[in-house]
Order: C-alpha cells, then sequence, then structure tokens
C-alpha cells in the first residue's frame, strides 16, 4: 500500500497525550468484564455498604479490543511485579 504525502509518518514514542477538560477522572473498588469474540469491555464501579447491602454503583465503562487487553496485560504483570518487589505482596481481600 502506499503510503500518502499528505501526512506524514509518525515517530513511534513521539505521541503527546493531552485531556480535555471533560476528562472523566473516578475511583473503582470494582471491576466486571463483559465480553465479544471482538473485544472486552471493563466496567468500572464501586461499592456501596451504606444500606446494610452491598450496591455496586457502575460509572464508567471502557471497551477495548483483545489486542489491546493482551498488551496492556502483559505491562500491568510487569508494573505489579515491580510494585511487589520494593514493596511486598499486594494482599488479596478473600
Amino acid at each position: 500500500m502506499a503510503k500518502r504525502k499528505d501526512i506524514p509518518a509518525q515517530t513511534p514514542g513521539t505521541s503527546t497525550f493531552q485531556r480535555p477538560r471533560i476528562c472523566v477522572n473516578s475511583y473503582a473498588n470494582n471491576v466486571r468484564y463483559e465480553q465479544t469474540m471482538h473485544d472486552v469491555t471493563l466496567v468500572f464501579g464501586q461499592s456501596d455498604m451504606s444500606t446494610g447491602t452491598e450496591i455496586v454503583k457502575q460509572n464508567i465503562a471502557v471497551t477495548v479490543p483483545w489486542s489491546v487487553a493482551n498488551s496492556r496485560f502483559i505491562i500491568w504483570t510487569s508494573i505489579l511485579s515491580s510494585f511487589e518487589l520494593y514493596n511486598g505482596k499486594i494482599p488479596i481481600p478473600a
């Protein structure tokens, strides 16, 4: 496939990232996964125990193709291993 002359080639590692003013920042202590053969959706929420019964208030869902999920899994594994090496094992609640 021929390269278009009006679009300059992107040099790897030179991307600039900018967040728009309306970018959502949130906290989640609960993640639910939904999947299709094409992608996976991570639905983030926060547990609310104020009524005596747990209610998970879901607030953000992000869908990514499996190729992105796989590459991020590799990166997250590396990040978690490094964190635990310096800070000790992360306890996982029962």
